[in-house]
């Protein structure tokens, strides 16, 4: 067989199974094409889609931008870059490598999905909307472009325009799992929850590997208690701004919070307490909500079976210290001279909140971080405990002033791990 002969076999039979998803045997044929000729940008473009596919996302990188330096001016090279920058978080990037791709074809529907994509991840929803709906002009039937423009309208409160697209996209294709699970998410925004779940479970049906519908599957099961339900409310509302905004407005709950505890003095002290109580509590339940809400899950037969391995060591993880947390903070009201018991389980359950950044945490930084606070944590709880109870470290003024340092920092290290989940690179 001649090297081209070879070539072209093994290019096509590496897009068959590109196509019917076997990624890792159809990445195998498309080196073997190019180990019979290793400068073909074309096998080097489909290779890069399967290493992404593969969740590879720097390998995929490194080889479409090869495939752009041998052919620089084809159009679908510069969209899958972007889409790769898009995953990896470069989204300025990402939209200057869109950008270059119409600039080569103008009428690109890969390339003009990819720069509505780049818009998404950046939360500018109303470009996005707009370049969705000039894909929809080339191709009224693009179902990705009439997915990302339902998404794009849900994100800008459009309720009645999104609620029209997506019945228009399931009557069109009513097993198309992407418009499943964005019915599935416009339904959970409504609070229509079983609504929600028939969708995100028809989804899964028709594509087990949707991550995106097996998280609202488990966001609708959560949503079924009236606090989750809340803390869902916040949610929507808050994933509609860019990270700037929300810290702001986080910034801003706070200051508001201060202030009426502080204008609210007099008869009306017992007030002002209640509203700086509930906003700490509502700042503490935000972030670990969605662990706790698992740990419930854990219980139920069916609801389980949806959580991932690292999901329920976290659930399980989370669940004992809150338990333990709250068995010592008991136990330190209760038992005289208890200052340092309490003091333990306050450190005890207050680690979960930087515990439920570390199992799950796909940013390496973020999850050693948070899992150094909440050792350290967890740590001072200990030592409070042995000194409390079998009086260990002695008594002398020096031991007690460590002591006191050391609980401080790490009550320091909990308010500030409340910081820097706020943080994109430590956190996702």
């Amino acid at each position: 067989m001649s090297s081209e002969s070879f070539y072209e076999s093994s290019l096509a039979r590496g897009l068959v199974l590109k196509e019917q998803g076997r990624y890792a045997e159809a990445e195998n044929y498309f080196r073997r094409a190019l180990s019979a000729d290793p400068d073909n940008s074309e096998a080097l473009n489909f290779l890069a889609g399967c290493q992404l596919q593969q969740g590879r996302s720097g390998e995929a990188l490194s080889t479409i931008t090869d495939a752009i330096a041998r052919e620089p001016n084809e159009a679908d090279y510069h969209a899958l870059q972007a889409i790769i920058l898009s995953v990896l978080d470069r989204p300025k990037d990402a939209t200057a490598a869109a950008m270059r791709g119409l600039a080569l074809e103008p009428t690109s529907l890969f390339a003009l999905n990819a720069l509505t994509q780049t818009y998404l991840s950046q939360k500018r929803w109303a470009l996005a909307e707009e370049s969705a709906r000039k894909a929809l002009s080339l191709d009224a039937d693009d179902s990705l472009a009439a997915n990302f423009l339902a998404l794009s309208l849900r994100m800008q409160n459009k309720w009645d325009e999104n609620a029209e697209q997506i019945r228009g996209l399931l009557s069109r294709d009513p097993e198309d799992a992407f418009t499943h699970s964005n019915a599935g998410w416009a339904a959970l925004s409504r609070g229509d929850s079983a609504a929600a779940e028939t969708h995100f479970r028809e989804s899964l049906r028709l594509d087990p590997d949707n991550d995106t519908a097996r998280e609202g599957l488990l966001q609708s099961f959560k949503g079924r208690s009236w606090i989750y339900r809340r803390y869902l409310d916040y949610c929507f509302f808050m994933e509609k701004y860019s990270g700037t905004t929300q810290l702001l407005i986080v910034v801003g709950l706070l200051v508001g919070a201060k202030v009426l505890g502080a204008i609210l003095t007099g008869p009306y002290k017992p007030l002002g307490f209640a509203v700086l109580l509930a906003y700490t509590a509502f700042v503490l339940f935000s972030h670990v909500a969605r662990v706790v809400g698992n740990v419930f899950l854990l219980m139920d037969r069916f609801a389980r079976y949806v959580l991932r391995p690292e999901e329920k060591l976290e659930a399980m993880a989370v669940g004992t210290v809150l338990a333990l947390g709250c068995m010592l903070g008991i136990t330190g009201i209760l038992a005289p001279s208890g200052g340092q018991i309490f003091l333990a389980g306050i450190l005890i359950g207050g680690s979960s909140i930087p515990l439920c950044q570390v199992f799950t945490n796909t940013a390496r930084v973020g999850s050693v971080v948070f899992g150094c606070i909440a050792a350290y944590v967890v740590f001072v709880a200990v030592v409070c405990v042995l000194h409390g109870v079998f009086g260990a470290f002695g008594t002398s003024e020096s031991t007690e002033e460590i002591l006191v340092l050391m609980g401080g920092t790490a009550l320091l290290a909990l308010v500030g791990s409340t910081w820097l989940t706020n943080v994109p690179f430590l956190r996702r």
